[in-house]
C-alpha cells in the first residue's frame, strides 16, 4: 500500500500565513515608493517649466509647496528640503522618511534621498 503524499494541514496554513504576510508588506510599502516616484516627477517637471528662471530660494520653496499640494504629496516639509543657489543653478538636497505600520506596533521605515541641480537662469 502507498502512503499518501501531499501537504499537511500545518504546511498549508504556514504557506497561507507567509503569503498573507507578503501581501500585507507589499500593500503597505509600495504606496511610499509610488509617492517617491511622484516626487521625482515633480522635480523634473519643475526643471522643464520656466517658473524657476530668476526665482529666489524663497520662491522656489513656495513653488515646491504649491506643487506638493497639487499632487497630494505631504511626506516632506521645508526642513527636509535644503535649497541653495549657485552658479545659475538651484542645488536641491531632499532627505525624508516614510513610516508605514505593518502589523500591530511594527512599522516599516523607508528613507529617501534625492539630489537635484535645477537650472535657475
Amino acid at each position: 500500500m502507498k502512503q499518501q503524499q501531499g501537504v499537511s494541514l500545518l504546511g498549508f496554513l504556514l504557506a497561507v500565513f507567509l503569503l498573507l504576510m507578503a501581501v500585507t508588506v507589499i500593500v503597505r510599502i509600495v504606496p511610499a515608493f509610488i509617492d517617491d516616484y511622484a516626487v521625482k516627477r515633480m522635480f523634473h517637471s519643475l526643471e522643464e517649466s520656466e517658473q524657476l528662471i530668476g526665482a529666489s530660494t524663497r520662491e522656489f520653496h513656495e513653488l515646491v509647496k504649491r506643487r506638493q499640494s497639487q499632487n497630494g504629496l505631504d511626506m516632506f516639509g521645508r526642513d527636509q528640503l535644503s535649497v541653495t543657489r549657485r552658479d545659475g543653478l538651484f542645488v536641491v538636497d531632499l532627505q525624508y522618511e516614510v513610516r508605514s505600520p505593518l502589523v500591530g506596533n511594527i512599522d516599516a521605515v523607508m528613507s529617501f534621498r534625492h539630489n537635484y541641480e535645477l537650472r535657475a537662469e
